[in-house]
């Protein structure tokens, strides 16, 4: 992942995850699942390339369509993103005891 960054891919990445990009497809969502698994992006850069919008867009287009391809990858993405919150609120937590 470290290299995706030095490259500058990861934002290219991102603009790939959405609905309705042609680059959009079962490679693109699990280069994004490996990305956000390897827990190297901190949670405020992934809120800055909106990965919540773009994930509930993703849902709400392939529920209702064919969500087998991606739906699983969809919810490791959403596990770690979920994961990444806890962690940044118990950090927070623990920086304002004294």
């Amino acid at each position: 992942m470290l290299i995706l960054k030095k490259l500058g891919l990861i934002s290219i990445l991102f603009e790939y995850f959405q609905v309705g990009h042609a680059k959009f497809n079962a490679a693109t969502l699990k280069i994004i699942r490996a990305i956000v698994a390897s827990r190297e992006i901190e949670l405020e850069e992934l809120l800055r390339m909106n990965i919540i919008e773009k994930i509930n867009a993703i849902m709400a287009e392939f529920v209702t369509s064919n969500p087998e391809w991606c739906s699983d990858h969809l919810l490791v993405i959403m596990h770690e993103i979920l994961h990444l919150a806890a962690e940044l609120k118990k950090k927070k937590a623990n920086s304002t005891l004294p």
